[in-house]
């Protein structure tokens, strides 16, 4: 039984606990990875270009073309053929129409295999 008590006239309160506030039930909201839905893994940009590809576009280039035209016509993205055509302005005998990943390596390629192992 609620024991009712007056604060005012017009206030009545009672120590019982109200259950008019419907209560939530979370253990049905959780969610799984499995029911998150799956996102497409983006193709590497890095790296992709062949050195043959550039070779040829670096060719179009000393041919007369712009490094636009020879970008589109090789298939390389223009800042990457840019890049490599200052490069080869600068240093041509030091070039290498391939990226040097060994630059930022950390581990030789011993290290990495006692790490697997």
């Amino acid at each position: 039984m609620a024991t009712w008590y007056t604060l005012n006239q017009n206030i009545l309160v009672h120590t019982e606990p109200v259950h008019c506030v419907p209560t939530i039930d979370y253990s049905a909201n959780v969610l799984f990875r499995s029911d998150i839905m799956a996102r497409k893994k983006r193709e590497r940009k890095v790296g992709k270009t062949s050195s043959k590809e550039m070779r040829r576009g670096l060719l179009l280039i000393r041919g007369g073309s712009s490094i636009r035209e020879a970008a589109h016509t090789a298939g390389i993205p223009y800042p990457t053929l840019r890049r490599y055509w200052i490069q080869s302005n600068q240093a041509p005998e030091s070039m290498t129409y391939v990226p040097q990943y060994e630059i930022n390596r950390v581990f030789s390629e011993e290290q990495e295999n006692a790490l697997k192992e």
